[in-house]
């Protein structure tokens, strides 16, 4: 099995507190953890490096490389992070040229022309990662020019050319996807003991809502865009919480919304019904939730989701109409 040490960068708008940077565990990123979960079920050795505004950018980073001495690293980015992100490309290649550079996320999904031109970046994906950046590793670590892989743009510096590879589908069964690393963002958490996680429950969204990207998302690769778990996965992953956090006692469930499909809903209740009946303690839950008729309606819902425990729902009123407002 290969092994490389592989640095993973994470940025942030604004911070709490300066020394841990992220308040609760709540606030660890799925995307770039599950791509530190894939290299690491592929046989590589990652960590996590964490920018904040105020960060001085080249300390951090040569420290970093001076102490883990990665061969790759993997950035991400939204629109509003992308200048730190490229700036932190730019002074991992100053510190050190031979260092791999790849970024995705959603910057670079919905704005490729744009974010390739930056030369500090030697790859680019674009879509969903967890398998391109695994056959991406692979080739770096045997020093072999990286080629022909889904999803990717790759710059052949020597012939000044770049590599446009076909986009693959979405992927389809999210059960296949490891559990994310959780250990690796420790470091990173102001709350100690860590009493509440979230997990995600599922990708995309039905809406298209203007002012959310998910529609564009949607375009960017075939296949299904909404995509659930199943219950049984995320049980099993909370059965793997409770075991390495044994101070939890609630769980964020992320999702675009939970009804999205009530028979899934409601099959999920009477699983999570289940489990929190064989705890000695049994745990709370939160979920994210969309207001429409169909849900305002289901009162069997609501009352699952009851005996299931969930002791709160998040709801985003939102609307481009000012009377509604």
């Amino acid at each position: 099995m290969c092994a490389m040490n592989i640095g993973l960068i994470y940025t942030l708008e604004e911070v709490a507190d300066n020394k841990a940077l992220l308040p609760n565990a709540l606030n660890i990123p799925f995307g770039i953890s599950f791509i530190a979960s894939a290299l690491k079920v592929a046989g590589h050795t990652v960590k996590i490096l964490v920018l904040a505004p105020d960060t001085n950018i080249f300390e951090s980073v040569s420290r970093f490389i001076n102490e883990f001495t990665p061969r790759m690293f993997c950035l991400t980015s939204v629109a509003t992070q992308y200048p730190i992100i490229s700036e932190t490309a730019k002074t991992i290649k100053l510190i050190d040229n031979s260092i791999f550079n790849v970024v995705g996320g959603v910057h670079a999904t919905l704005q490729p022309d744009l974010v390739i031109q930056n030369k500090f970046f030697d790859a680019m994906c674009i879509g969903e990662g967890e398998v391109a950046v695994v056959s991406l590793a692979a080739a770096v670590e045997k020093k072999i020019q990286p080629a022909n892989i889904p999803n990717l743009w790759i710059r052949h510096s020597d012939a000044g050319t770049i590599e446009k590879n076909d986009i693959g589908p979405f992927i389809n069964e999210l059960d296949t996807l490891p559990y994310i690393e959780r250990k690796l963002w420790d470091p990173w958490v102001a709350s100690k003991p860590i009493k509440t996680q979230h997990i995600l429950m599922g990708r995309g969204c039905p809406f298209k809502c203007t002012y959310c990207s998910n529609h564009s998302l949607a375009d960017t690769q075939e296949g299904r865009y909404v995509r659930f778990r199943s219950p049984e996965n995320i049980i099993d992953e909370l059965q793997y919480i409770l075991l390495h956090y044994p101070d939890v006692d609630s769980i964020y469930f992320e999702v675009e919304t939970f009804g999205a499909s009530t028979k899934y809903a409601m099959n999920f209740c009477e699983k999570l019904e289940e489990f929190n009946k064989s705890l000695p303690r049994p745990m709370q839950y939160g979920i994210n939730m969309a207001v429409t008729r169909t849900i305002g309606r289901n009162v069997e819902l609501i009352e699952a989701m009851k005996r299931a425990n969930f002791s709160f729902v998040n709801i985003g009123l939102e609307s481009g109409s000012e009377r509604v407002r």
